[in-house]
């Protein structure tokens, strides 16, 4: 198509060179080979150039200047088109208008979202503003627990659901702030009950926990999904959790979703991290509880783990404690001492670092595995272990 329109060109203007000159297309020379023009929209015209090429030699004056081509004229360009209506323009030798360059609209600028609101420094020895209870974690607390599912569409490419639920206490405070946990399962397990002993007891101790159904959390991008989504809801008039929930942010998991956890724990708003079977994120900015058994698959490397700790970290290991029983909804049916016993130091975890809940924060605080709270318990902790903590 562009060699076509070449030669078309070229017939163009060797017709109107023999036109100037008083000759006939009987009498057409040879014809030349020629490259390609470049044409020039401040030229003048870009007949003007063709013209002078096609003659050089011949004596034949090419167009004067401010003169325009036919819009076909123009070899390996696109045809012109002609003005929109009441736009004025100058007539071209062949009688057509000059092109007139519609105008360019102007390029909106990008919309960049608000960041995040950064994760908030520990108060350790703080009062909260939550509702105090009993102080005994394990157990249920001052707060009645709704549940609502949400589905967040497309997370990830290979999703099984985008499904979550929300357990958030009830009544939400007026004028304290509830934190947000969000929270991801283990390799193969969907919906949200398996583990909805661990996030029903954290939300009635006053936590918004957001629970991905998904089977496959390990990348960490549904609970960065879920903590996005709740920060939304925080700024949504129309949300029941409007001006609700605290900026303070924390991830936890079971297995693989300790993983995601750990990789979630980037999201700039999470500053705990509370994994269960699994690892957690040894960070500056994380507050890090490491939860395994000794009959667990994380059963050396999650003390180990404290070693690399930058920020607050405490590990506990129960004496027999497995992956599937002790950690998930079997244990707690059970009523597993080491699954109640997981169950309450997580709580705890999220109300000391959290929602500056001192008495929560006692149980961690000295050194362990001698000096801390819950070291001096007679329960069947086979390894405690902590790192940062004051």
């Amino acid at each position: 198509m562009r060699r076509e329109r070449r030669t078309l060109g070229g017939v163009w203007i060797t017709a109107a060179v023999l036109a100037l000159m008083g000759c006939s297309a009987d009498d057409e020379p040879e014809p030349q080979q020629m490259g390609p023009v470049a044409v020039s929209p401040s030229a003048g015209t870009a007949a003007a150039g063709r013209s002078g090429a096609a003659t050089a030699g011949t004596g034949v004056r090419p167009p004067s200047a401010g003169t325009s081509a036919s819009p076909t004229g123009v070899a390996g360009r696109a045809p012109i088109t002609p003005p929109s209506a009441g736009v004025g323009s100058q007539p071209s030798a062949a009688g057509a208008p000059a092109a007139v360059p519609p105008p360019v609209a102007p390029v909106p600028p990008p919309v960049v979202p608000p960041p995040a609101p950064a994760a908030t420094p520990w108060n350790t020895s703080g009062k909260t503003c939550l509702m105090a209870g009993s102080g005994k974690y394990g157990e249920p607390g001052p707060y009645k627990v709704g549940r609502m599912d949400v589905d967040l569409g497309m997370i990830s490419a290979n999703q099984g659901t985008g499904k979550f639920t929300i357990f958030y206490p009830m009544p939400l405070e007026a004028s304290c702030l509830h934190p947000i946990v969000a929270w991801g399962n283990g390799t193969g397990v969907t919906g949200a009950d398996t583990y909805a002993f661990f996030n029903d007891n954290a939300a009635s101790w006053g936590m918004v926990v957001i629970a991905s159904h998904e089977s496959n959390t390990g990348s960490g991008a549904f609970h960065k999904a879920g903590i996005d989504y709740m920060l939304k809801q925080n700024d949504d008039a129309m949300s029941m959790f409007y001006k609700k929930l605290s900026p303070r942010v924390g991830v936890s998991g079971h297995s693989q979703g300790a993983g995601g956890a750990a990789q979630g724990a980037t999201h700039p708003s999470v500053s705990v991290d509370v994994g269960v079977g699994g690892p957690a994120s040894p960070a500056a900015k994380i507050a890090m509880l490491c939860l395994t058994g000794t009959e667990d698959i994380a059963a050396t490397s999650c003390p180990n783990l404290i070693d690399r700790a930058q920020g607050p970290a405490f590990a506990a290991s129960w004496e027999g404690g497995d992956h599937v029983t002790t950690q998930t909804v079997a244990g707690y049916i059970g009523r597993d001492p080491g699954t109640l016993g997981m169950q309450r130091l997580m709580a705890a975890w999220f109300r000391c670092y959290l929602a500056d809940d001192a008495v929560a924060c006692e149980l961690f605080k000295g050194a362990a595995p001698d000096a801390c709270g819950v070291c001096k318990e007679a329960q069947d902790w086979a390894i405690l272990k902590s790192k940062n903590i004051n």
